[in-house]
């Protein structure tokens, strides 16, 4: 299994997504102006949230990271690099 660095900038740090911080990203993905250029429709339900960062963390060779204000544990964000990975089921 990869090990997924966890990065810092001057004001951010992206920690390895989890399922636990489905809840923080459920407010986002729920969100119509926040999901309006995303390639997929608001998320209807906080499950419905889980089982996309289920999936996602499925993808070989893909990491995901979750974005937070350095210092706060409130998840902002995810950044996703596929690299050379072919996105599955």
């Amino acid at each position: 299994m990869m090990t997924i660095p966890t990065l810092e900038t001057d004001r951010l740090t992206l920690t390895p997504l989890t399922v636990d911080d489905a809840p923080d990203l459920f407010d986002l993905f729920s969100n119509t102006k926040a999901t309006r250029f995303m390639p997929f429709p608001p998320h209807a339900d906080l499950d419905f949230t889980r089982h996309a960062i289920t999936q996602n963390l499925k993808n070989p060779g893909a990491i995901y990271w979750s974005v937070r204000l350095k210092g706060e544990q409130r998840v902002i964000g995810q950044i996703n690099y596929l690299g050379g990975t072919r996105i599955t089921g």
